[in-house]
């Protein structure tokens, strides 16, 4: 399910074969590094959407929690002034496709109430705490997700996955992987 939805949604962003000289074969070689499944990790979290090879670039060197606290502070400028359990529910639903139970919530909203946890640090802290269904879940969408922003693989279709409407492309793609 989650391949068919793949090529209806980045063949139609295929519009040409321009290859950006070394930055292509540069990022080939980083998304297969651990901190480029860490930076999908956090854009499916975070964002609900594969990260950008701009992201991808851009972050693959930083230390993993800067990433995470750069991607929080663009998660709250574009999310408004969410209350923390609101911010775990759309962790949870990004991640995984529901919501927290109530003892995740409460136990999440208090870390980041307290300053333990940012919206970053949560996507993070949930990822490496997830056990079973949701486990496999969220392993299949980042595994999507990695997919998708390395099949963007010319100076069009890079530039093409930019912006709200194709954000909103990658947002539901990631959102068809249930399993």
């Amino acid at each position: 399910k989650a391949m068919a939805t793949f090529r209806a949604v980045v063949v139609p962003l295929r519009t040409g074969s321009l290859v950006w000289g070394g930055r292509l074969a540069s990022f080939a070689a980083k998304a297969q590094t651990a901190q480029a499944l860490d930076i999908q990790r956090l854009g499916v979290g975070v964002y609900g959407r594969p990260a950008t090879f701009d992201e991808l670039v851009f972050y693959v060197n930083q230390p993993l929690n800067s990433v995470a606290t750069s991607m929080a502070t663009v998660f709250t400028s574009s999310n408004g002034a969410l209350l923390k359990a609101q911010i775990v529910d759309k962790v949870f639903t990004n991640l995984f496709g529901h919501v927290a139970s109530a003892t995740e919530n409460n136990f999440l909203a208090a870390q980041l109430n307290s300053g333990v946890l940012n919206n970053g640090t949560l996507v993070l802290y949930i990822i490496n705490n997830v056990t079973g269904a949701d486990l496999n879940v969220v392993t299949l969408k980042v595994a999507a997700a990695t997919q998708f922003t390395q099949a963007l693989n010319t100076a069009a279709e890079i530039t093409a996955y930019s912006g709200p409407a194709p954000f909103a492309v990658g947002a539901a793609f990631i959102t068809s992987i249930t399993d």
